[in-house]
C-alpha cells in the first residue's frame, strides 16, 4: 500500500495477500479437505496482509526517522536561511557641504511586495579633503585626506597618469574599486577598514596612486557613500521567558533567525541588578564547567543552555553553568528573514527608509550570498562529503574550500602562501551576473566588501594562529587579440566571426576559460599559438591570415604593443577587453 523503496522485504500489498491465499490453501489439502477459500476466510487474510504490509511501511520509515538523531550525533546541524547582502551606493545631487547620518537598521528597498533590506552598520558621510600630498618614485602618489573614506566614494582632481587607486587599512594597501568618469576626475570606491596612518611624519588618512602624477591643484571631493545592508530584519531585544534552574533548558524563538555573516546574537540572563552574558556556539564538545556557553540552533530557532551528563560515579552534573531558577532570559541583536528571495538583480532597490533631500539611492551590483533554509534531506546527502571536509584551515586546500563556505558568491579562490613571512594570500573572484556571465568586466569579478568580510570572519576562526590572512582580488591583465580570417566556401561570415568572438571570449575567461573550461589557471602565460589552435579548430574558419595578440591595461585601456607570449604573474588571470576580428 506504499510506494516506499523496501528497506529489506519487496513484497507488495497484492503479494502478500497471494501467499497468505496460497499458505491457506496447503494447509486446508494437508488436512484433507478439498473446499475453495470461503469470503470469510478470505477477509482474515486481506486483513492480516494489510495489517503486515503497514508493518513493513513503519519500518521502512525508520531510516528516515534516524536521520535527525544520526546527524546530531556525528555532529552535523542543518543550516538556517542566509540572508542576501547588498551594497547600497548614496549618491548626492550636489556636492556634499555637511555630513549626513544614516542609522544601523534603515530600511531599503523598492516597493510593496518586494524583498526588504536592512543597513547592518550605520554610516556617517562626511565631505572630505586633501591635506597633504606627497611625490614618491617607488610608491607612487600619495594623498593625504583629513579624514578615512571609509565606505566612501572619493573623486580626486588634478592627477593624471594609469592609476591603481590603494588604501591603507593600518596593516597594508588594500586596492580600490575605480569608476570610470567621463572628465579628468578619478573616482575611487574606499572599501571599509580604512584609517589614519603615519607617513613621513605625517598623519591622514592616506591613499596610493601607483602610476599617477599631479597635473594641477589636487582636491577631493565626497561623491557618495556605500553600506552594506542585508535581506534581513534585526530584533532588537526579546524577552525568551524565565529559567527553572535545570540543565539543558531550551527557549525558542518568535521569529525564524537567519544567517548574516558576522553578526552574532547576545544571550543574556538576568543576575542581581544586571544582566550575564552568555557565548553563543555550535555545540558544547570544548565547553568548560565554567564557560557561560549557550548554542545558538539557527534552523530550529532555539536557544539551548548547557545539558547535564553522568559521571563515574553514577551522579549528574551540568557541562557548563546554568541559569539560576527564577532568572529571566533574553537574546537580543538577532536577525529574522533571508532566503535566495534576496538575490535581487542590480538597480533594484531604490527606497531609503529616511528622507535625506539630494539623496538617491541604488545597488549598482546585484545581491549576492542569500539561500533558502537546509533541509534534512539535503543535509543527509551531503553528509559523506562534509564528513571528509577540514574545519581547520591548515593547508592551501583548506583555505580555499573555507573562503568557499564562507560566502558561496565566490566563483574562484586561490590560496598563495608564504612560508617565510606566514602570511597566507587569498585571490577571490566573484561570480558574474548573469547578464553579463560570458563577457564580464573588471567590476562583476571585484568580490564586495561584505564577502571580504565574510571570508576574513570565517577563517579568524579557523586559522592557525601563526597564520596572518590578506585577502585581496588577483590581478588581471586585459588581452586584445587582433585576427584576419578567411572563411570556408559557404561559410557565413558575420556567423563565422560571432563564433570567432564568442570562442575568445570562453577561451580567455578568468572564471570558466581555459582548455578544461575550469577556468584559467593562475600565472598561466597566454600564447600566440594557443589562440591559433583555437581559431582552426572553429567551423567556418578556413585559414588565418593574420593573428597577434596584444597585453592592455584593464583599467585605463592603455593597449601594449603585440606579442607571442604573454606572461602572467603567479597573481593574475587573463580578461578579454575586447577582440578585432576581420572576415575575408
Amino acid at each position: 500500500m506504499t510506494d516506499r523503496p523496501p528497506l529489506f522485504d519487496d513484497r507488495r500489498f497484492p503479494d502478500l495477500v497471494e501467499q497468505a491465499r496460497a499458505e491457506l490453501r496447503r494447509r486446508l489439502t494437508d488436512a484433507g479437505a478439498s473446499r475453495p477459500i470461503s469470503f470469510e476466510e478470505d477477509a482474515v487474510l486481506v486483513s492480516a496482509a494489510l495489517l503486515v504490509d503497514h508493518l513493513h511501511d513503519r519500518l521502512g520509515e525508520l531510516s528516515e526517522r534516524l536521520r535527525q538523531p544520526l546527524l546530531e550525533l556525528i555532529g552535523l546541524r542543518l543550516r538556517g536561511p542566509r540572508a542576501a547582502q547588498a551594497h547600497v551606493h548614496l549618491t548626492f545631487d550636489t556636492p556634499l557641504t555637511a555630513p549626513i547620518h544614516v542609522p544601523a537598521g534603515t530600511e531599503v528597498g523598492s516597493g510593496a511586495g518586494a524583498p526588504l533590506f536592512t543597513t547592518v552598520r550605520a554610516l556617517r558621510v562626511i565631505p572630505n579633503r586633501v591635506i597633504h600630498v606627497l611625490e614618491d618614485d617607488t610608491a607612487g602618489l600619495l594623498i593625504g585626506l583629513a579624514e578615512p573614506g571609509d565606505g566612501t566614494t572619493v573623486e580626486l582632481f588634478g592627477v593624471t597618469g594609469s592609476v591603481t587607486g590603494e588604501f591603507w587599512d593600518g596593516r597594508q594597501w588594500q586596492t580600490c574599486r575605480r569608476q570610470p568618469v567621463p572628465d579628468d576626475g578619478l573616482l575611487l570606491e574606499i572599501q571599509a577598514g580604512h584609517v589614519r596612518h603615519h607617513l613621513g611624519g605625517i598623519e591622514a588618512a592616506w591613499l596610493r596612486l601607483v602610476g599617477g602624477r599631479v597635473s594641477g591643484a589636487v582636491r577631493a571631493q565626497t561623491t557618495a557613500a556605500v553600506v552594506v545592508a542585508v535581506h534581513a530584519r534585526r530584533i532588537a531585544e526579546e524577552p525568551l521567558g524565565i529559567s527553572d534552574g535545570t540543565a539543558g533548558q531550551r527557549f525558542r524563538l518568535r521569529e525564524r533567525p537567519a544567517v548574516v555573516p558576522g553578526q552574532m546574537p547576545v544571550v543574556e540572563t538576568s543576575q542581581g541588578d544586571g544582566w550575564q552574558p552568555w557565548r553563543t556556539v555550535e555545540s558544547f564538545a570544548e565547553s568548560s564547567p565554567d564557560d557561560h556557553h549557550v548554542r545558538y540552533d539557527m534552523a530550529a530557532g532555539e536557544i539551548t543552555f548547557p545539558p547535564a551528563m553522568s559521571g563515574p560515579d553514577g551522579s549528574r552534573r551540568a557541562v557548563g553553568p546554568v541559569p539560576a531558577a527564577g532568572a529571566l532570559v533574553r537574546i537580543r541583536r538577532y536577525w529574522t528573514g533571508g532566503g535566495a528571495a534576496g538575490n535581487v538583480p542590480a538597480w533594484a532597490l531604490r527606497e531609503l527608509g529616511m528622507h535625506l533631500p539630494g539623496v538617491r539611492v541604488a545597488n549598482p551590483y546585484p545581491a549576492t550570498g542569500g539561500s533558502d533554509a537546509e533541509t534534512e534531506a539535503d543535509l543527509w546527502q551531503q553528509a559523506p562529503g562534509l564528513l571528509k571536509a577540514v574545519d581547520r584551515a591548515v593547508t592551501p586546500a583548506d583555505h580555499e574550500e573555507l573562503a568557499k563556505q564562507a560566502d558561496s558568491s565566490l566563483a574562484r579562490v586561490r590560496c598563495v602562501p608564504d612560508e617565510q613571512s606566514g602570511v597566507v594570500q587569498l585571490l577571490l573572484v566573484a561570480t558574474p551576473p548573469q547578464v553579463r556571465q560570458d563577457r564580464p568586466s573588471l567590476a562583476d569579478l571585484q568580490p564586495s566588501v561584505a564577502t571580504f568580510e565574510a571570508v576574513r570572519t570565517y577563517l579568524d576562526e579557523r586559522r592557525l594562529l601563526t597564520t596572518r590572512l590578506q585577502l585581496m582580488p588577483p590581478q588581471y591583465q586585459g588581452i586584445e587579440v587582433d585576427v584576419e580570417i578567411a572563411a570556408a566556401v559557404g561559410a557565413v561570415p558575420l556567423e563565422v566571426r560571432a563564433r570567432v568572438e564568442q570562442a575568445l571570449y570562453a577561451f580567455l575567461h578568468p572564471v570558466t576559460g581555459g582548455e578544461d573550461g575550469e577556468g584559467w589557471p593562475f600565472g598561466d602565460a597566454v600564447h600566440e599559438a594557443m589562440i591559433k589552435k583555437l581559431v582552426f579548430s572553429l567551423p567556418g574558419v578556413q585559414d588565418c591570415v593574420h593573428i597577434a595578440i596584444s597585453d592592455v591595461d584593464p583599467v585605463a585601456g592603455t593597449r601594449g604593443s603585440t606579442q607571442t607570449v604573454i606572461p602572467l604573474t603567479p597573481t593574475a588571470l587573463p580578461l578579454s577587453v575586447g577582440h578585432r576580428i576581420r572576415v575575408v
